[in-house]
Parts: structure tokens; C-alpha cells; sequence
């Protein structure tokens, strides 16, 4: 049976301010949500305790990437935010020439392909947009393309034939063909 490695008090907040530093990340107000998941991410790292883990976390390049990848989990979904990216196409409509844009953090790459189908709706084709984040393997899966029907959610049928490739198994391709450029680095803005 595996030992429980439970952080104090003191070590959970050690910890926040580390994921802080390393990467301007702010857990403080999920605190309570965060001790409770750190329980099963500290059965893989073999560490016998809080303290050592937070040593090894300092300095194991690895486990650091690791820790960012457990941290930054999140949901997200296509069409996220509609008027803000809406502006920037707007934006970028108006300027008449080559646009550059950077997102950041990009997860996934919902927002990133959002800003691309929908420059293309615009008949944008002159722009390239570069997303970057931290966490790995949602960069991983933004240069896949492949998503579930459900990040689709906010899409019509008739974006879903023009942006995707529909499989078998019920995942959406991104038609990149369709698209502006785009591409995906794994960055952490806070590391020099």
C-alpha cells in the first residue's frame, strides 16, 4: 500500500509560492482543491515526504515540468470568448498587412485555431499566430489538432465541415488547409 504524503500547512503554501515563481501561477485561492489532488501527483515523483519533494522540485529539471504539466489543467473550448477574439480579427483586419500573433498561455490550442478560422472567415490569410504555454502535453495536443465533439460545443455544423475532419471515433481534426499559420512551443515566460 502506498504511503499518503500529506503537505503541512506551511509546506502547501511553500509549494504555491514555488508554482509562483516558476511560473506566475497563483494556486492560493485553490489551496484546499490543490492538497487533495497533490496526494496521488506525489505517488509518482518517490519521494518519502513533502519536504524532499520540495527539494527535488528546486532542482530536478524534469519534475519540474512535470509539477507545471499536474498545475495547469484546465478545460477549454473553441469560440472561448467570442468579442475579445472578435476584436483582434478586427484589429488585424484593419492593419492591411502581415499580422503576428502570440497566445499565451495557449493550452490546448482552442484559442489559437478560434483566431485562425475565424481570420479565415474574414478572409484574413496573411497571418501567423504562435501559441505557447507551459504545460507539455497540452502542447502536445494543439500540434495534433484533435479534439472532442464537446470543445466544439459553440461551433455550427457548417464551421465544423469547413474547420475539421470528422473520424470514426467521434474526434474533430483541424482542417489545416482551411487555416493561417500556426504553430505551438512549450515556453515558460518566467524562466530566463
Amino acid at each position: 500500500m502506498e504511503k499518503k504524503i500529506t503537505p503541512s500547512e506551511l509546506e502547501l503554501n511553500e509549494f504555491i509560492k514555488i508554482i509562483n515563481e516558476m511560473s506566475g501561477i497563483d494556486l492560493t485561492d485553490k489551496k484546499n482543491i490543490l492538497a487533495l489532488k497533490l496526494n496521488k501527483f506525489l505517488e509518482g515523483t518517490n519521494t518519502k515526504n513533502f519536504s524532499e519533494f520540495l527539494g527535488k522540485l528546486k532542482s530536478n529539471r524534469q519534475l519540474k515540468q512535470e509539477t507545471l504539466d499536474f498545475v495547469t489543467i484546465g478545460e477549454t473550448y473553441f469560440l472561448r470568448e467570442l468579442a475579445q477574439l472578435k476584436e483582434i480579427i478586427y484589429y488585424a483586419k484593419s492593419l492591411e498587412k502581415r499580422v503576428n500573433i502570440l497566445s499565451a498561455p495557449c493550452s490546448s490550442g482552442e484559442e489559437v485555431y478560434s483566431l485562425a478560422l475565424l481570420a479565415a472567415q474574414n478572409f484574413i490569410k496573411d497571418m501567423y499566430i504562435l501559441g505557447v504555454d507551459i504545460n507539455s502535453s497540452v502542447i502536445e495536443k494543439a500540434k495534433l489538432g484533435k479534439y472532442q465533439g464537446r470543445t466544439l460545443q459553440r461551433l455550427s455544423e457548417s464551421e465544423k465541415r469547413r474547420f475539421f475532419l470528422e473520424s470514426e471515433d467521434k474526434f474533430y481534426t483541424i482542417n489545416k488547409n482551411e487555416l493561417c499559420t500556426c504553430k505551438f512551443e512549450l515556453c515558460n515566460v518566467f524562466e530566463e
